[in-house]
C-alpha cells in the first residue's frame, strides 16, 4: 500500500478493508500504525 498516490493507496486499504481477508490485516495494521503515511491512507 505504499504508493506514491495517497488517494490511490487510500482506495486499495479500503478494499481490503471491504472485502474482510484475514490475511490483509497485518498490512493495514502496519499502515495504520505508521504515522509516516498520509492520514488519508490511515483514516479508513
Amino acid at each position: 500500500m505504499r504508493d506514491s498516490s495517497n488517494l490511490l493507496a487510500h482506495e486499495s486499504a479500503f478494499a481490503l478493508g471491504q472485502i474482510q481477508d484475514v490475511e490483509a490485516v497485518p498490512a493495514l495494521e502496519k499502515v495504520l500504525n505508521d504515522l509516516s503515511v498520509h492520514p488519508i491512507v490511515r483514516h479508513e
